[in-house]
């Protein structure tokens, strides 16, 4: 079996291919160019890179910014999403993060004993469509003021479909594409179902609440429990409530998404742990998709899957 790991996009990402499949001789051509994707897209999309287009879009507010096709179509997605949940999913709260501390790459926040919170005092003011405008035909965007765009966990998604497309195309029928949680499950493991655990959020490391047996998917997670850090004597997380622009409070510290789209799964997690169990729950069963996993602040896990 090859297994190849790698940092990027804040987290651990590793590529999987069964054993058979990982003696081809493309495989490690193929591996190396859908590394070679991760970055160059990330370099594209995160906000932490001074040279980013998120970033260039951010520092310009008010003004049209051309921007790569690959960003425009990120920010369509990212709008899309706004749409079809009526602002659950909101890519642009960029400036809210900033002045919780989250203005750095999160180990950078670890690294640092003390969080310095941005001077902002203007009130937090949920908008009623999506901040930012695009011009397809000519690949510019213009964002409205008083907005930062931050895609986190959607740019994540899209940048490994991108990248497991890569391995596709070359061939590669069976693999394990990774980042933090948030994968593809293309083919089986050999035989068998590729096997996901999810992990426990109040056990030790390594140690899960339920493992699932998957092929063909994407399984998206999203979890209070991870990004953490301290400021002003409090605990704060990056999973904010989009309507009142703080941390959300939710009973559900962890919800995960399988569907045939991990762009989709990451938005139907969040969303989904955003609302709470009772309405998560209505909320997920309504959508188009194989399964999802609740793990809630009392230990107990909810599940449920489509035929």
């Amino acid at each position: 079996m090859s297994h190849v790991t790698f940092q990027a996009m804040g987290t651990q990402v590793e590529i999987v291919i069964p054993q058979g499949l990982s003696a081809s001789a493309n495989v490690g051509h193929a591996v190396q160019r859908a590394r070679n994707t991760v970055g160059q897209l990330e370099a594209l999309l995160s906000r932490f890179r001074p040279d980013s287009d998120v970033s260039r879009v951010n520092s310009a507010p008010g003004r049209w910014v051309p921007v790569h096709p690959a960003t425009v179509e990120v920010l369509r997605l990212a709008r899309q999403s706004f749409e079809h949940t009526k602002g659950l999913f909101n890519p642009c709260l960029g400036h809210v993060l900033e002045n919780i501390g989250y203005d750095v790459s999160f180990h950078r926040i670890a690294d640092q004993p003390v969080v310095r919170v941005t001077d902002d005092a203007s009130p937090f003011v949920a908008p009623l469509v999506c901040p930012f405008e695009i011009d397809a035909v000519k690949a510019e965007v213009l964002l409205y003021p008083g907005y930062k765009i931050d895609l986190g966990g959607i740019a994540k998604g899209w940048i490994v479909q991108q990248a497991a497309l890569i391995l596709r195309q070359q061939g590669i029928s069976q693999f394990l594409f990774n980042a933090g949680g948030d994968m593809i499950c293309c083919g089986t493991n050999g035989h068998r179902p590729w096997c996901v655990a999810i992990a426990d959020p109040y056990g030790s490391h390594g140690s899960h609440v339920i493992t699932l047996d998957v092929s063909d998917v994407a399984v998206a997670t999203s979890g209070t429990y991870r990004r953490r850090w301290t400021q002003d004597g409090k605990t704060v997380h990056h999973i904010l409530d989009p309507f009142l622009g703080v941390p959300v409070e939710s009973d559900v510290v962890s919800c995960t998404v399988i569907h045939q789209d991990l762009v989709q799964a990451e938005v139907m997690a969040k969303v989904g742990l955003l609302l709470g169990s009772e309405r998560g729950r209505r909320w997920l069963a309504d959508e188009s998709l194989a399964g999802w996993v609740l793990v809630l602040n009392t230990g107990e896990v909810i599940h449920a899957w489509n035929s």
